[in-house]
C-alpha cells in the first residue's frame, strides 16, 4: 500500500501529464486545422467491376477454359486414329480477351486461366506478357469453379473444349512420346442414356453436373449477380440440360421461365451455347480483322456484340442462327442457343457494365494464325465509349 507522501506525489504527477497532454493536443490542432480546411475531398467513383451491389461489396470473376489437344489422337469407334486437336482453340482467347479489355495488371477482376498451351498476349496499354495459366486437369478445374463462384460477384465462364454425348463408360489416355493417344471404353449400358462432358488435360470426363456442383448456385446467392456460361463446343446445349431448367430463346420468342429454377437461386444465370446435340461447334477463319482460325459461335458473338452493344438477347441470337445455321457445308452447321434462369432485361452482357473498350479504342496485339505462326495486327472494334457510372 503507497503512504499518503507518495500518494499525493502520484496523484499531482498524474494531473501535471494530463494538462500537458492536453495542451499538446490543442496547440497542434489549432496548428493542422487551418490546413485540413483547405482541402478538398472528393468522393471516389465506383468501378464497374468492384462496386457494391445489394448493400455488399462484390468483386466480378472471369474464368477462362481452353483446351486445345496438341499432339493427341482419338479411338474411333471403327478403331481408327482421328486427329483431336483444336487450332481456333489457341486463338480464341486473344478475341475474347480485347472484348474484355484485359489488362495485364487488373486487379479490378479475379482472372483464372486453365489452358493446355502458353499463351503471350499483348494487352491494350501495350505490355506484352505469358499468362500465369493452370493445367486444365480435372481437379484444377472444379477446384477454380469453386473458388471463384463463392465469393460473390458477377462472373464470366467460358469453355472450348471437346464436348462427347456417348453412353456411360470410362475414359483412357496412352501416352506415347509427344503423341497422347485418347480412347473410351464403354460400361456395357448399352441401352443406357448418353452423358455429356468435355475432356480435361488428363482425360478425365468433366460432367455436367459435377460442372453445375461447383458453381454456388444455391439459394443464398444474391439477387444482385449474374453468371455467364460460354460454352463453345460441340454438343453444348446438351452439357447442363440434365441439371437446369433454364428459359431457351429462339429466334422469335423464349419458353417460360420455370419456376424450380427461381426456387433454385436469385442468381441470374445466363447459359450461351454454340451448338445443339449432335452438332459441332464449327470453326470460321478471319472474323472482324483478326488473322486465322476462330470458334464460329465465340468468335461472331463477340463481333456482333462489339458493332452492336445495346444488341437484345433476341437479336443476338437471331444473328447467330441466321448465320451458323444457313452455313453451305452441312457438317459446319450449328444452332446457337441462349438461355436464362430469369428474363434478361435490355442488352445482353458477358459481364454486367461492360460496353466499352479503353478511350483509344485502337488495339494491337499479337495473334496466332491457325498453324501457330505470330502475326501483328490491330483490330478496331467499333465500341461506344461509356465511361462507367
Amino acid at each position: 500500500m503507497l503512504s499518503k507522501h507518495h500518494s499525493d506525489n502520484y496523484s499531482a504527477n498524474v494531473v501535471k501529464m494530463v494538462s500537458k497532454l492536453r495542451a499538446f493536443k490543442s496547440r497542434n490542432i489549432s496548428r493542422l486545422y487551418p490546413l485540413l480546411s483547405s482541402l478538398k475531398y472528393s468522393k471516389p467513383k465506383s468501378h464497374w467491376t468492384h462496386e457494391f451491389r445489394g448493400g455488399r461489396e462484390r468483386k466480378d470473376y472471369v474464368v477462362l477454359i481452353f483446351l486445345s489437344y496438341k499432339g493427341w489422337q482419338r479411338v474411333t469407334p471403327s478403331g481408327e486414329l482421328e486427329d483431336m486437336e483444336l487450332h481456333s482453340v489457341r486463338n480464341d482467347p486473344h478475341m475474347l480477351l480485347d472484348y474484355l479489355n484485359y489488362r495485364h495488371d487488373d486487379t479490378s477482376k479475379d482472372w483464372y486461366f486453365l489452358m493446355d498451351f502458353d499463351l503471350e498476349y499483348k494487352d491494350w496499354t501495350g505490355v506484352t506478357k505469358t499468362l500465369a495459366s493452370a493445367m486444365p486437369t480435372k481437379s484444377a478445374i472444379l477446384r477454380i469453379l469453386r473458388g471463384a463462384t463463392r465469393k460473390g460477384g458477377s462472373g464470366l465462364i467460358h469453355v472450348g473444349a471437346h464436348c462427347m454425348y456417348q453412353q456411360p463408360g470410362t475414359s483412357h489416355l496412352n501416352v506415347q512420346g509427344r503423341n497422347t493417344v485418347y480412347f473410351e471404353i464403354s460400361n456395357g449400358q448399352t441401352h443406357a442414356k448418353p452423358t455429356t462432358y468435355f475432356i480435361s488435360s488428363d482425360g478425365q470426363r468433366v460432367a455436367g453436373k459435377e460442372f453445375h456442383a461447383c458453381l454456388s448456385d444455391g439459394p443464398d446467392m444474391g439477387r444482385h449477380e449474374t453468371l455467364t456460361l460460354s460454352l463453345d463446343m460441340c454438343n453444348a446445349g446438351a452439357y447442363l440440360k440434365d441439371v437446369l431448367s433454364l428459359s431457351c430463346l429462339n429466334t422469335t420468342t423464349s419458353d417460360p421461365t420455370t419456376a424450380v429454377e427461381q426456387i433454385r437461386s436469385r442468381k441470374q444465370l445466363i447459359l450461351i451455347s454454340s451448338s445443339q446435340v449432335g452438332q459441332s461447334a464449327s470453326t470460321i477463319r478471319n472474323p472482324a480483322g483478326y488473322e486465322g482460325e476462330f470458334g464460329a459461335g465465340m468468335s461472331l458473338l463477340i463481333k456482333f456484340l462489339s458493332e452492336n452493344p445495346s444488341a437484345s438477347p433476341i437479336e443476338v441470337i437471331r444473328h447467330l442462327n441466321d448465320i451458323c445455321s444457313k452455313r453451305k457445308e452441312e457438317h459446319m452447321r450449328q444452332s446457337p442457343c441462349i438461355a436464362s434462369r430469369y428474363p434478361v432485361k435490355g442488352a445482353l452482357r458477358l459481364l454486367p457494365g461492360l460496353t466499352a473498350m479503353p478511350q483509344s479504342g485502337l488495339v494491337e496485339t499479337c495473334r496466332w494464325t491457325a498453324m501457330g505462326s505470330r502475326v501483328n495486327t490491330t483490330a478496331l472494334l467499333r465500341i461506344p465509349i461509356t465511361p462507367p457510372p
